[in-house]
């Protein structure tokens, strides 16, 4: 028999143990073929397998000898100016915030992706690097995105690579999932969960500006989802509302945070990064002077927050140099008549 227990976390050293008995020794559980092992009345998603209430197939790639085993599953555009000091890389990951994370469970494979899914004729979206497809398992039948990225287009293979590693590790319901990768000669395929409500950002266009509630709503699922990556040692740089999807059209969906390219490893040393990236409006100045932390992620989330709440940015010109020349000296936009939006001021200036 088999068994699946989860654990509190807070003492124990793992969240989840499976336990089983493997028979055949040096047994070899390949992907979409035999030798499975089955697990009952669980619902679990490992990579491409998922398990339903029925009696389902666990797949994988495990190699065990003996009795008993345990499994311990451990739990508009933007800029970048000299980029040396992002290199922290994996160090990070090697620390106890990574000590438990899904990585084991994000499938690389090489080879044709089409093998395994149905890719749509017209992108969902095209970026700087590549496009993002709606895709169909084929034997799942379930709906994914795939970002499709030119290995030729890229001008910095190094830090894709990172991007793919930092979302790897990343479990968190306002965070969308990596799935599983694919690589070729020329493209690189992130298939990621599929989140159909729309960006945040055509939404605030749509909308103008919301109420209270609503923004209020948006900005705890942000401030959490920032929280997650912070503790981790994860700066994201890149806080927009283009950088936020709905997960689907209901009024209450989740919002799911995108795109990593720019998102950096930290210590927690006052100022380490030098790296200038982000994006002119929602920049924070420090990152300008080139000195800065992780908290240039709550500038952003501030300037997005008075976005929310008053259908404009808090600082905007006739060009970048305009607009990142008042984001330096602080200088806000003098048309705001509400003063429901001073206290969105505290939180952008400190």
């Amino acid at each position: 028999m088999n068994d699946l227990i989860i654990k509190n976390n807070k003492k124990g050293s793992c969240d989840v143990i499976i336990k089983y008995k493997c028979k055949k020794s040096d047994e070899n559980i390949k992907r979409r073929k035999s030798s499975h092992k089955y697990i009952k009345n669980k619902s679990v998603v490992l990579g491409r397998s998922i398990m339903t209430n029925k009696k389902e197939k666990l797949k994988g790639a495990l190699k065990y000898k003996g009795s008993k085993k345990e499994i311990k599953i451990c739990n508009k555009k933007s800029m970048i100016k000299n980029d040396k000091d992002e290199n922290t890389t994996l160090k990070s990951m090697k620390s106890d915030n990574f000590k438990f994370s899904r990585r084991g469970f994000i499938l690389s494979f090489t080879g044709n992706l089409e093998d395994f899914y149905n890719l749509s004729k017209e992108p969902l979206g095209k970026g700087t690097y590549g496009c993002v497809y709606k895709a169909t398992d084929k034997l799942l039948k379930i709906s994914r995105a795939v970002k499709v990225v030119s290995k030729k287009k890229l001008k910095n293979i190094p830090r894709f690579r990172q991007e793919i590693d930092i979302m790897k590790n990343l479990d968190h319901p306002n965070v969308v999932k990596l799935l599983e990768t694919f690589e070729d000669s020329n493209q690189i395929y992130l298939v990621m969960e599929l989140c159909t409500g729309g960006e945040l950002f055509d939404k605030i266009v749509k909308k103008g500006c919301f109420v209270e509630t609503f923004a209020s709503f948006i900005m705890k699922q942000i401030f959490s989802v920032l929280n997650y990556l912070h503790i981790r040692n994860i700066c994201h740089r890149d806080i927009k509302p283009e950088n936020f999807l709905f997960y689907d059209m209901t009024p209450e969906s989740l919002i799911k945070i995108i795109d990593f390219g720019l998102a950096s490893y930290f210590t927690h040393n006052n100022y380490e990064m030098k790296t200038k990236a982000g994006t002119p409006y929602y920049v924070a100045p420090q990152v300008l002077t080139g000195s800065y932390n992780y908290k240039c992620d709550m500038w952003s989330s501030g300037v997005l927050f008075y976005i929310l709440l008053c259908g404009y940015p808090p600082f905007f010109g006739e060009s970048d140099h305009e607009i990142l020349s008042m984001v330096i000296k602080k200088k806000k936009n003098n048309n705001n008549k509400s003063e429901i939006i001073l206290w969105i001021q505290l939180i952008i200036y400190e």
